[in-house]
C-alpha cells in the first residue's frame, strides 16, 4: 500500500507480518533462543523490536539490524536477529511467547507483528527421544549396523521356534 505524507513523499506500508526464522519448538532451561526477524518490504525501512511475554528484550541480546539492499521500486526489508538465553524467569506456564513487532518511523499506523509462543523444558526432565535405531553389536570388527526389520523379525521367529521346540521336548 502506497500512502501520500502531506510533504509529498511517499510511503511504502509492508504487506505482510515479519517473519521469524530459526526458532525450535520448544527449548530446555538453559538453551539460547537464536532467531531473526525480517520485516516485509517497505519504505521507509521499517523499525524492528523484540519481545517476550509482551515485554522488551534487553538491548544486548539483539543484534544490530541490517537493511536489504533496495529493490527496482526503491523497497527494503530489515533483519534483525535475537540471542537470548532461556531461564524459567523468563516462562509462563512452561512456555515463552516470542514476538517481533514492526513499525514505520513517523506513519502512524499500528505495528506489524508475528508471534510464536515457545515451550521451556526443565533439562532434569526425562526426554523423548524420536527416530532412534536399534544398534546390534557386529562381529566384524566390533562396528555397530542398524538392524533391519526383516532381520529382527527372523530373529524373534528363530527365538520363538526354539523356545517351543524346547517346550515339546521336555
Amino acid at each position: 500500500m502506497v500512502v501520500t505524507a502531506s510533504d509529498s513523499s511517499f510511503i511504502a506500508l509492508p504487506r505482510e507480518n515479519p517473519k521469524i526464522e530459526g526458532l525450535a519448538t520448544s527449548y530446555a532451561e538453559g538453551d539460547t533462543v537464536v532467531a531473526k526477524c525480517i520485516s516485509d518490504l517497505a519504505d521507509p525501512a521499517p523499525i524492528l523490536s523484540w519481545y517476550i511475554n509482551r515485554t522488551p528484550v534487553p538491548l544486548e541480546v539483539v543484534g544490530e539490524a541490517t537493511t536489504s539492499k533496495p529493490d527496482a521500486t526503491g523497497l527494503v526489508s530489515r533483519s534483525i536477529t535475537l540471542r537470548l538465553p532461556l531461564d524459567r524467569k523468563l516462562s509462563r506456564d512452561d512456555s515463552i511467547e516470542i514476538r517481533c513487532e514492526s513499525v514505520l518511523p513517523g506513519v502512524p499506523e499500528p505495528p506489524q507483528a508475528t508471534t510464536h509462543t515457545v515451550s521451556l523444558r526443565n533439562p532434569r526432565d526425562p526426554q523423548v527421544i524420536n527416530n532412534q535405531k536399534l544398534h546390534w553389536y557386529s562381529t566384524s570388527g566390533g562396528a555397530t549396523s542398524a538392524v533391519r526389520p526383516c532381520h529382527l523379525t527372523w530373529m524373534i521367529s528363530v527365538l520363538a521356534m526354539r523356545w517351543s521346540i524346547a517346550r515339546i521336548f521336555k
